[in-house]
């Protein structure tokens, strides 16, 4: 299964494997969470413009959501996560990117 770190998809992620498991008795594999933003990390904003704070601010606010998503898909589905982080690419490129980034998660996997 594919979900987007993202409440509204988690949820239905959730429903969906549920189902699967318990009422049609599939075992899944693991659920791959795609565009997942890099993390922002912690600033001091007391330099910045207020055009950079509302930017910095949104970002984080943003990863956050994306973090509390991810963490309620952990703890209502027993299941392995492989990631895919968002990229700006395209063509080629995406997809390499894309490919790398599901073999690093395939070889992390228990």
């Amino acid at each position: 299964m594919v979900t987007t770190p993202a409440m509204t998809p988690v949820q239905e992620t959730v429903e969906a494997a549920t189902e699967l498991r318990d009422d049609v008795h599939i075992v899944l594999a693991p659920v791959v969470v795609n565009k997942k933003e890099s993390d922002v990390p912690s600033l001091s904003t007391t330099d910045m413009s207020q055009e950079l704070v509302d930017a910095y601010t949104y970002a984080a606010q943003r990863s956050q959501a994306q973090q509390e998503a991810i963490a309620v898909l952990s703890s209502t589905l027993e299941l392995p996560q492989m990631t895919v982080t968002r990229r700006r690419l395209d063509g080629g490129e995406l997809v390499t990117a894309m490919v790398e980034d599901l073999a690093l998660a395939i070889d992390a996997l228990p």
